[in-house]
């Protein structure tokens, strides 16, 4: 009778051993898929707030566009020379754009450098004397030529006629009729906007300190005089149109799109 007794709360205590068991085991399953969810749950928020950020940028980029198309459109009124009283406006000139701060570079030849060398024999003919025969040879080593700031905390300024440089020790005046070309750069830590011009050997530049977009608006001004300058406002207005046709088109797909959550 106490054997079986003992035997019997034994089999129990296995028993409850047993079910703590699985009650740990489910427990374990039981957080370990709680926290799986909680990840999924994290980077399906990251992944829908960062193309909801992307949609913010496009729907910023948009909205630029066509401000920037109404402002070109609309030149003649909305930009007007007292923003500006530094420069003196010729007639029938229009203010498009001004940048202060900005730098003024110029192609520089670096240091040009001498290497020489000679060829021959040494030749005895008289007791301490002796002569070399043969050449000199040497050749110089012209440095190739780079921008180089030669002034700096100046303005820019963009009209319908000419872009121009206002310095405290440089000015600098690039005519419509004259350019040959507008370039952004990257140029050490600033953005280079290069303007070379067919009345000048060497080219100058705008370094300024600011961002790309801000770059780039200088450079879409310069473009904009050039365009009104050669009558050709109506190609560049449509040029801006067919960029603000794909920018909505990119917004619609995006906004469209199913949110892609990366994969563990």
């Amino acid at each position: 009778m106490g054997f079986r007794n003992f035997s019997k709360k034994q089999a129990e205590r296995r028993e409850r051993w047993h079910q703590e068991q699985r009650r740990l085991r489910e427990e374990k399953i039981r957080l370990r898929e709680e926290k799986r969810r909680a990840k999924e749950e994290r980077i399906a928020a990251q992944a829908a707030a960062q193309r909801n950020q992307q949609i913010r940028e496009f729907e910023a980029d948009v909205e630029s566009l066509e401000n920037r198309i109404i402002t070109y459109r609309n030149y003649e009124s909305i930009f007007s020379e007292i923003e500006y009283s530094h420069l003196v406006m010729k007639k029938g000139e229009e203010l498009l754009f001004v940048m202060e701060g900005v730098g003024l570079t110029e192609t520089r030849r670096g240091q040009t450098t001498y290497q020489g060398g000679s060829a021959g024999v040494s030749i005895r003919v008289a007791k301490g004397l002796t002569v070399r025969t043969g050449q000199h040879r040497g050749r110089v080593n012209q440095a190739p030529e780079e921008q180089a700031l030669i002034d700096n905390n100046g303005t820019f300024v963009v009209t319908t006629q000419r872009a121009v440089y206002v310095g405290k020790k440089q000015t600098r005046e690039f005519l419509w009729s004259k350019i040959l070309s507008y370039q952004l750069y990257d140029w050490k830590k600033l953005i280079l906007l290069l303007l070379p011009v067919s009345s000048r050997v060497k080219v100058s530049g705008i370094a300024m300190d600011c961002d790309e977009i801000e770059a780039e608006i200088a450079a879409e001004r310069v473009q904009l005089g050039i365009a009104i300058f050669h009558e050709r406002l109506d190609e560049f207005l449509e040029a801006l149109q067919q960029l603000l046709h794909q920018a909505n088109m990119d917004l619609a797909e995006l906004r469209n799109s199913p949110i892609i959550v990366p994969s563990r």
